[in-house]
């Protein structure tokens, strides 16, 4: 005899991998990088920004811009993964909806940026996609704070602390000059955003099993 698959297994089996997919996002980031480089020996962690190896003066420009096309599906496809872990967990459904919409719109920057890499001019600098990526940790660390362990929210509190003041020194408005380690500074940056997707997927991932336990 045959039984039927439930459509909320369904839902649940999309939920977790899409959760499971989005704890590669960062070493997707990190690890096409180092590949790339070691195309261009040449190129300075420091000095360089990470677009520049999906430039056209830059070896396997094709590769880097593969690579950051796939983060971006993987992003997206995870947008939904959080927005329906985070309704079942009992998040608040507004700041559920916005870590959807940021997750999106970073998704949607990571494709954008490859589909128009440098030294096109609509590479980079678009408000919507500024913004999404600041307030991404900001919602993360709202919707996982009720229930953390004190390890974890230090873990957030320390990825806050590096956003604000990663954001402060790259703000032209204090006047820091950061042209000469624009590499270091943009990978601190994002220190403050992907690694903290990673793990919240994981926790989220933890707690929905949990819950469908009990």
């Amino acid at each position: 005899m045959e039984f039927p698959i439930r459509p909320h297994r369904i839902q649940d089996a999309f939920t977790l991998t899409s959760l499971a997919v989005a704890v590669l996002i960062p070493f997707i980031y990190y690890g096409i990088q180092l590949v790339c480089a070691f195309y261009n020996p040449s190129y300075s962690f420091i000095h360089q920004v990470a677009s520049e190896l999906g430039s056209s003066n830059a070896a396997r420009p094709m590769l880097f811009n593969f690579g950051i096309t796939v983060q971006g599906v993987i992003t997206l496809i995870a947008s939904f993964g959080f927005l329906r872990a985070s309704l079942r967990l009992g998040v608040n459904p507004t700041l559920s909806l916005l870590i959807l919409f940021a997750l999106a719109t970073n998704g949607i920057q990571m494709i954008w940026a490859a589909h128009f890499s440098m030294p096109n001019p609509r590479h980079s600098g678009q408000p919507p996609f500024k913004i999404a990526m600041f307030l991404l940790p900001i919602l993360l660390s709202a919707a996982l704070w009720d229930g953390s362990g004190a390890i974890l929210k230090v873990y957030l509190a320390a990825t806050l602390i590096l956003l604000a003041a990663m954001t402060l020194i790259t703000s032209s408005n204090i006047g820091i000059n950061t042209t000469h380690i624009k590499g270091l500074t943009q990978r601190l940056y994002t220190l403050s955003v992907f690694p903290v997707l990673a793990v919240s997927a994981i926790v989220l991932a933890h707690r929905y099993r949990r819950q469908q336990l009990a």
